[in-house]
């Protein structure tokens, strides 16, 4: 009597069937008729068809923030970044001078 062929859809379903049963693989081939050897070579065929190459995504570009200033006006500190406007600053440090 041939063996029955079956494609790798009916073999992943079997070993996603083997993996969920908890069974060795000699008990579960035992309990549903399948030559040891030949399942675990099914096993190994399918691991290796399995993987699929990945493109990973660009890097994106990098972000860099402003350094920082600090300034002190009595008790006081204020903490913006260099691209804060001149005059916002100004502004700033007249007011907290009062």
């Amino acid at each position: 009597m041939a063996a029955e062929r079956r494609s790798k859809q009916e073999w992943r379903a079997i070993l996603d069937r083997f993996e969920s049963s908890g069974q060795t693989a000699q008990q579960f081939c035992v309990d549903n008729g399948f030559n040891p050897a030949y399942f675990s070579k099914q096993r190994v065929r399918l691991r290796q068809s399995a993987f699929v190459a990945v493109q990973a995504p660009a890097p994106k570009a990098l972000v860099t923030t402003p350094a920082a200033v600090t300034v002190e006006v009595g008790r006081y500190t204020v903490r913006c970044g260099t691209d804060a406007p001149a005059g916002w600053i100004a502004d700033l440090l007249t007011r907290l001078r009062r």
